[in-house]
């Protein structure tokens, strides 16, 4: 029996002895590992290479609270780029769509309001021309996708294309706990009081600086388009935006980023809960 956790993290482990012993091998792993790692010749998933059986361990009060089949992730997922992609194909009539699995009318209602907010489809529930056709063309969130837009308005697309790449992978900060106090410290030597989207791009910049001092044989072109931002660059660039770098000059940067983002502006109430400030159309 090994612990595939143990076993990655022992960069001089004998594959081969695991591998001669496989008739009567069990390995414990995480769910992560279990669907993230494939060994040649070593299950890390049964079924993937070969025949087995895996086993997943809970504690009986949890076991109790699992449903008898996952709930579809349409039905519990914010819909608005699926809605955004369906009217860039010329489906119109979204409610009557033939889902294989229905999402909720208020799901589908909530989504159209988002859309509508953001320009992307009209009060008649047309794609829009030509702000509707453009975030339809990004393979992003729409709110990503109208801040990308707006920010060639605002000359920060430099800026945003940073911005968005960083929300659009998990997260960047690593904070195991062992070393919880160090990590907290990495983190502040990027912060910003103007909000937390400017510690994205401090610490792109900082990474970005790396690569133009670093002597460790990294070909910086190379890793820049390893980067998602050059993916999503390569999107704006055919769509004719400009790309323009607002420097140090935060304060454009900022109003483009209330222009997109105005549907998650909360005002602080008296008994300390946030409402929202947007009020969504009537369908």
């Amino acid at each position: 029996m090994f612990s595939m956790l143990a076993i990655m993290n022992h960069s001089t482990f004998d594959w081969s002895y695991l591998i001669k012993a496989s008739l009567g091998l069990v390995i414990l792993a995480t769910n992560i590992v279990e669907t993230s790692v494939t060994i040649p010749g070593i299950n890390g998933r049964a079924g993937r290479e070969g025949p087995g059986k895996c086993f997943r361990l809970y504690p009986e009060i949890e076991f109790e609270k699992l449903r008898d089949s996952t709930i579809p992730e349409i039905t519990r997922c914010n819909l608005s780029n699926v809605i955004l992609q369906l009217k860039a194909l010329g489906v119109d009539d979204i409610f009557g769509f033939d889902f294989m699995e229905k999402p909720s009318r208020d799901a589908v209602i909530k989504s159209l309001e988002i859309l509508v907010l953001l320009d992307a489809i009209t009060e008649e529930y047309k794609l829009s021309d030509p702000v509707g056709h453009q975030m339809a063309w990004l393979p992003l969130k729409p709110i990503h996708s109208k801040a990308l837009i707006l920010a060639s308005q605002f000359n920060c697309l430099e800026e945003m294309l940073i911005t968005v790449a960083m929300l659009s992978v998990e997260s960047i900060f690593y904070a195991p706990r062992e070393k919880l106090e160090e990590a907290q410290t990495a983190t502040k030597c990027f912060s910003s009081l103007e909000g937390d989207h400017l510690i994205l791009i401090n610490i792109y910049r900082a990474f970005d600086e790396f690569l133009e001092k670093s002597k460790i044989g990294i070909n910086k072109e190379k890793a820049e388009k390893s980067l998602r931002k050059w993916q999503i660059q390569r999107n704006v660039e055919q769509m004719g935006l400009h790309i323009t770098s607002c420097e140090e000059e935060m304060l454009q940067y900022r109003r483009c980023l209330a222009a997109a983002c105005f549907i998650n502006a909360a005002l602080k109430q008296p008994d300390g809960t946030y409402r929202y400030q947007v009020h969504y159309y009537e369908f």
